[in-house]
């Protein structure tokens, strides 16, 4: 599971949702079943979203937190 801010104070990309993107595309393109909420989730509802992301935090090994600053945790 990847988890990272999507978006800045001024509503645009973050730099972590680059990171976390590239980091979800070398493992995948290993062969490792990932969950990447923005990649992964997209498709499902609001409701389904949030089960789909508590399932997902159940049932991962690994969770990578993506930030490349402190106040982002």
């Amino acid at each position: 599971f990847i988890s990272c801010k999507n978006l800045s104070e001024e509503g645009k990309q973050t730099r972590d949702l680059a990171l976390a993107e590239e980091v979800y595309n070398t493992l995948t393109d290993e062969g490792l079943n990932v969950i990447f909420s923005n990649i992964s989730l997209k498709k499902l509802g609001t409701a389904a979203y949030k089960t789909a992301i508590d399932e997902a935090l159940d049932s991962a090994s690994i969770l990578v937190a993506v930030a490349t600053s402190r106040e982002v945790f």
